[in-house]
């Protein structure tokens, strides 16, 4: 009845048991229940054989001997241990198998089963115990008749049978009882792996009285609540246009353009290369088209950083970027690095050859270097489009990446097409550069299309947040970098923050706070950590009597060398922190991105450029550009700190990292032997809310601290209201009964932006999740720490999100 309920209102039951299916108790009472069942159907299978045998031939020879008989039932107690607790050992194959794959009910979980466990769930259930089911049935068959057949000719064998015949019928009852109990859940296990709905009826009074007692008043699944509710998403990744009748006859065909080189993402990875391309072809007078596409409205209005530059990549690059007048106004003249606690600051002194010592880098406004970068490249003929976000990757026919198509603008917030639509616009290349930045969403795409994270360990990110102030001029000290780690956070959850003093003819600071992703306590919010160290005295005797003027936050790659995916496929390459380079302990990967966009541009024209090119694909693959990349000082740079950042996945946490760093980082420069491992995906990282301890955050003063909305209307976002959010959800249900139900909901804490909030429903017995998608930073960090990875980031229409001025 439990399941059929199940089947019917697919997730009801499910969202009350969702806390006892992820449950240790669970799995070990899944697997008990497995290994009885199984060791049971075995020996059943088993006895009646051997009764089978003694009944139909009875001969004594035969009839099975002690140590035959034993042996079997030893190899059936493995073979039950093997079945039940092989789920329980291989994690990464069946995941959470006796959670989500019926054999603890409810019969389907709106969690995913993985193929391994699919295939398993069906041989076990459909394969193991449909085949023991059908050889007892028939054996018993067969035994009968045989026993009705000879018993009335002969008596000969009566008395040798008649123990067995009286045996075998005590065991029939036993099987024809197990029987009964195993057919309707082998029916409802076909219905559930066939995802079979039951046609809706009166349920029982009873059933209903159970579930309206034990449902949370507080819990409820937005998509099974009320059928008048509107979809939280309507995009079409997640419902197609061609199945919407509203979209018939709708004109689909889109304007195509060629270009040699077409790269994804303004930023400095991206003119890096632009502008390499460029001089390459000028250098060796060749006719090179090269266009990028960038989602800002202008070029450097999405780019937040820190940001204190390396300029090796830039003295590369441009040599006489002085003269040039790149905006790198402000030389660093003095390194600071304390520990915090809640009152005080403990210094640590910056030894030479330690990550944090800046002598010979600049602070900049990094939005402002950006917009600099594009005035270069569109001064060597480089073809820049703001404005225009890059939506859909494009294949050829033998599954080569052909270029880009950027989106469609004019569709309703109801995915319906506006009089106005128009569909966006393909740029074709012989190779496609994706710069997209930090966990870039066509980059997704590429890493399953390409499997090109096969070889590596998942990608691990922070969240940095940012504030630009005007201090008061006697505490302004051009050149000055501050950092710090420790309090507001405690030792197992890692950041830090910076305090940069910036010459750009005010007395401007730049300040922010970094929280890794890999955080687990549901309750913490990396904005209110912001705001609540701003408190403390050494920062706060800095800020006091300054004015805000501008906020932002963005996610970082902080995998390093262990994350880096496979950098080049047929037609395209990564570049950037698109892959993730930056260098995490020097809190920088400019330099790096910039590096990378350089070398990808240098194979890239190299290819292009021969004509006696026989490719075998018809988008080019460049395998040249990763030579060149573990050639390059940026794979020395970054397997020398490999370790410094899983270091931290200590007891110690903090200060075992910090230990580590001094003694083996500034020893042995990263040569030890030994390659540590991070701890997984972020998103796996958080614990049920009844595990943690809320955290109490003061509020706002509004001179020093502030509140979320304010911040976020200092950052210029803005988006076309009437568009479909561009925070997709896979499905909608999830949100409530999953990540509200087991984590209390940590989208609306993680968000530096307020898109995410829980708010009661409208009939008052339950909440819904509701996206404010106009307030997005374009940050992404909900797609990277969603704990039920339901939530998919999308490009918006052009030219929406941020708009940074220099940050």
């Amino acid at each position: 009845m439990i399941g059929a309920y199940d089947l019917k209102f697919r997730g009801e039951y499910n969202r009350h048991a969702q806390a006892w299916m992820d449950s240790v108790p669970c799995q070990v009472i899944g697997s008990l229940a497995m290994l009885s069942t199984e060791v049971s159907v075995l020996l059943l299978t088993y006895l009646t054989l051997e009764k089978y045998i003694c009944i139909v031939y009875p001969f004594r020879y035969l009839t099975p001997g002690r140590r035959r008989t034993v042996t079997i039932l030893v190899v059936i107690w493995i073979l039950g241990f093997v079945i039940a607790f092989l789920p329980l050992v291989c994690k990464g194959v069946f995941r959470n198998f006796y959670g989500t794959n019926g054999v603890c009910f409810p019969l389907h979980s709106e969690q995913p089963e993985t193929l391994g466990a699919q295939i398993y769930s069906i041989v076990i259930f459909l394969g193991l115990n449909l085949v023991a089911f059908l050889i007892i049935v028939l054996s018993y068959g067969s035994m009968f008749y045989n026993i009705q057949r000879t018993g009335t000719q002969t008596t000969k064998y009566t008395n040798h049978i008649k123990k067995e015949l009286t045996i075998a019928k005590r065991f029939f009852s036993i099987v024809i009882t197990d029987s009964l109990c195993w057919i309707p859940i082998f029916i409802l296990k076909i219905l559930s792996l066939m995802e079979v709905e039951i046609p809706a009826r009166r349920c029982v009074g009873a059933l209903k009285a159970v579930q309206a007692e034990h449902v949370a008043p507080q819990v409820c699944s937005t998509r099974s609540s009320s059928s008048t509710l509107s979809r939280i998403t309507t995009h079409y990744s997640v419902y197609p246009r061609d199945k919407d009748p509203r979209w018939e006859g709708v004109e689909m065909e889109r304007f195509a353009d060629e270009a040699d080189v077409v790269i994804v993402g303004g930023g400095p990875a991206g003119l890096s290369a632009a502008i390499r391309l460029k001089q390459l072809a000028n250098q060796h007078e060749k006719e090179l088209r090269v266009c990028v596409v960038e989602k800002a409205s202008q070029i450097g209005a999405h780019t937040l950083s820190g940001a204190c530059l390396e300029p090796t990549a830039l003295s590369e690059l441009i040599p006489d970027w002085k003269e040039r007048g790149a905006p790198l106004n402000t030389p660093v003249t003095e390194d600071k690095f304390s520990i915090l606690t809640e009152k005080y600051r403990i210094p640590v002194p910056i030894l030479p050859g330690l990550p944090m010592n800046n002598h010979g880098n600049y602070l900049v406004r990094l939005g402002h270097f950006v917009r600099w970068l594009g005035e270069q490249a569109e001064e060597l003929g480089v073809e820049l489009y703001p404005g225009y976000a890059a939506s859909e990757v494009l294949f050829h026919e033998d599954g080569s990446v052909k270029g880009i198509a950027t989106n469609d603008v004019g569709i309703a917030k109801d995915g319906s097409p506006k009089d106005v639509f128009e569909r966006g616009m393909e740029l074709h290349a012989k190779v496609t550069l994706f710069g997209e930045g930090c966990h870039g969403h066509l980059a997704k795409q590429l890493y399953k299309q390409f499997n090109l994270r096969g070889n590596c360990e998942p990608q691990t990110y922070a969240i940095g947040l940012k504030e630009l102030w005007v201090i008061d001029e006697k505490k302004w000290c051009p050149g000055r970098t501050e950092h710090s780690v420790g309090w507001p956070l405690n030792r197992n959850t890692y950041g830090g923050s910076f305090l940069y003093h910036l010459n750009e003819g005010e007395p401007l600071v730049a300040l922010g706070f970094v929280v890794g992703l890999d955080y687990t306590n549901p309750y913490l919010s990396p904005f209110r950590e912001f705001q609540r160290w701003k408190h403390h005295p050494s920062i706060m005797s800095t800020l006091e009597g300054g004015n805000r003027i501008a906020y932002g936050a963005r996610a970082l790659n902080e995998g390093g060398f262990q994350s880096i995916p496979k950098l080049t496929f047929p037609g395209g390459m990564l570049i950037g922190c698109s892959p993730g380079f930056m260098n995490v302990p020097k809190i920088k990967g400019t330099h790096t991105a910039m590096k990378s966009g350089m070398l990808a541009a240098e194979s890239a024209f190299s290819k292009i450029t021969d004509e006696n090119l026989q490719s075998e694909t018809a988008g080019l693959y460049i395998p040249e550009y990763e030579e060149a990349f573990k050639k390059s000082w940026i794979w020395k740079e970054l397997y020398s700190v490999r370790n410094i950042r899983p270091s931290f996945h200590n007891y110690f946490g903090l200060y075992g990292g910090m230990v580590y760093t001094g003694i083996f980082y500034w020893i042995l420069r990263g040569k030890e032997p030994w390659t540590l491992k991070h701890n997984g995906l972020d998103a796996d990282q958080l614990k049920p809310a009844k595990d943690c301890t809320p955290i109490e955050y003061p509020k706002p003063d509004g001179k020093i601290s502030f509140d979320l909305l304010s911040s976020v209307a200092l950052s210029g976002t803005n988006h076309e209201h009437d568009q479909p959010p561009h925070l997709t959800l896979k499905d909608d249900s999830v949100p409530v009964a999953q990540n509200l139900a087991i984590y209390d909901g940590p989208e609306q804490r993680f968000c530096p932006a307020g898109v995410y909030e829980y708010v009661p429903l409208e009939t008052g017995d339950g909440m819904r999740l509701q996206i404010n998608a106009q307030n997005c930073v374009h940050c992404k960090t909900c797609d990277i720490k969603d704990p039920s990875q339901n939530i998919n980031w999308v490009v918006p229409e052009g030219s929406g999100g941020p708009a940074y001025n220099g940050m």
